[in-house]
């Protein structure tokens, strides 16, 4: 893996916390949630490992492709790729405490919810990068020089 895809990648991961945290403030702030669904908020947290991996996941294919092809894949296949998993989610997901099948989260946290948990997640990850576009790229440079003063 080249050291400015591992940067990319060690920078969007960090991006993708913020972005959980900053949904997970939306989340509390927004009464219609925890009045209809109480349980969201514990929910939330227990499938933040699933909706990190999601994403993570399909960014590491369009590495794996580009790799192999020097072809990205578009963020329309690396969304397919994270609304996806949703399918693929363990039989049981630990909710606190409590192990409880996936069928039951799932009639709380739908399809539809769960991609639109990545998408918030992934636009402020996004969003956070475009601010800090020229930290990261001096980052990268250091890096880069670095790597090449030691090679």
């Amino acid at each position: 893996m080249s050291t400015e895809i591992l940067m990319l990648w060690i920078a969007s991961t960090i991006l993708i916390t913020l972005g959980v945290l900053r949904l997970k403030h939306m989340i509390d702030s927004n009464p219609r949630f925890n009045r209809y669904k109480p349980e969201v908020d514990e929910v939330f947290h227990a499938l933040q490992p699933f909706l990190y991996r999601a994403i993570i996941s399909a960014q590491l294919a369009s590495d794996s492709l580009f790799a192999k092809t020097g072809a990205l894949l578009d963020s329309s296949d690396k969304k397919a790729i994270a609304d996806g998993l949703y399918a693929h989610l363990p039989d049981v997901i630990l909710v606190g405490n409590m192990p409880v099948p996936v069928g039951m989260i799932k009639t709380l946290v739908t399809q539809t919810t769960f991609e639109a948990w990545i998408k918030t997640i992934y636009d402020e990850a996004k969003a956070f990068t475009v601010t800090k576009n020229a930290y990261i790229d001096s980052a990268l440079e250091k890096l880069a020089n670095s790597i090449e003063v030691k090679g």
